[in-house]
């Protein structure tokens, strides 16, 4: 916010609100900072003025608020779009401001590029050198090479920017965010994978098992059927033996063997092999 003052002596507050990108409430925004501004104790009219930097930003300039098709409320905010006037004539005003802001008019180019840097290493204070050119090379960049303004310019120059540190600070900090977010979901992922696989090797297990007790209680109901007279001891050398193809050929064994005991020799070695 300025304090301005106009050349018949009225003073009043100026609200600039810069628009880099397309943001629909905008519009909005001025006349909110402007009516609340108004409300303040200080008596001072408040205007509000919308600077556009390119074409893909500009969203208008009127508010309107309607009701049963009736214009209700309608705002106009005064409004700047700098593609519509001319970079040279920016440039040829001696004005800094213009100067830093040339490339987004009508008619830039790289050497209106050239012109502007040189204007501002000659002209700007030298405090404010680096934040400047670090803003010119921003704006210009559609218009010329990044090298070639950093040849320009100088490196050094540039990294002294207190702007271009906060702006590389700020891209750290948004790098670190994502990696983070990135590492939790990688993180997130993993622990349902391994999630995902416990809960397939449990069911395999059960499966497994399952399948095991259904063979274990088949080779005891056909040892059963086949020599009615086996002992009861049998079934703890059945249940010691936990390798399904084995009991498979257990089971083969009980209803091919001639008598008890032959069964009962292959049934203990396959128990104690287990």
């Amino acid at each position: 916010m300025l304090h301005v003052r106009r050349p018949g002596g009225q003073d009043y507050l100026l609200i600039v609100e810069w628009q880099g990108y397309r943001d629909l409430l905008v519009l909005w925004r001025v006349v909110s900072y402007v009516a609340l501004l108004s409300q303040q104790p200080h008596g001072l009219p408040v205007v509000g003025v919308l600077v556009y930097l390119t074409p893909s930003c500009d969203v208008g300039e009127t508010v309107r608020l309607s009701f049963d098709e009736r214009v209700g409320l309608e705002w106009r905010v005064p409004c700047v779009r700098l593609w519509e006037h001319d970079a040279p004539a920016a440039l040829a005003s001696g004005n800094l401001g213009l100067t830093i802001l040339s490339p987004l008019m009508r008619h830039a180019s790289a050497e209106l590029v050239e012109q502007a840097t040189t204007r501002v290493l000659q002209e700007a204070p030298v405090a404010q050198q680096a934040d400047l050119l670090s803003i010119l090379g921003a704006f210009a960049e559609p218009l010329i090479e990044p090298q070639r303004f950093v040849r320009m310019v100088g490196k050094e120059q540039l990294m002294s920017s207190d702007l271009l540190s906060y702006l590389m600070a700020e891209k750290e900090a948004e790098f670190l965010k994502k990696e983070a977010e990135l590492k939790g979901v990688l993180e997130a992922e993993r622990a349902r994978y391994e999630a995902d696989q416990a809960e397939l090797l449990a069911r395999e297990k059960e499966r497994t098992l399952s399948h095991l007790l259904e063979l274990q209680q088949i080779l005891a109901d056909t040892v059963v059927t086949r020599f009615p007279q086996a002992p009861l001891a049998l079934v703890n050398d059945i249940h010691r033996v936990r390798n399904p193809v084995q009991l498979r050929v257990l089971i083969s064994a009980a209803l091919r063997a001639p008598e008890l005991g032959e069964f009962e020799r292959q049934l203990h070695q396959a128990a104690e092999a287990t």
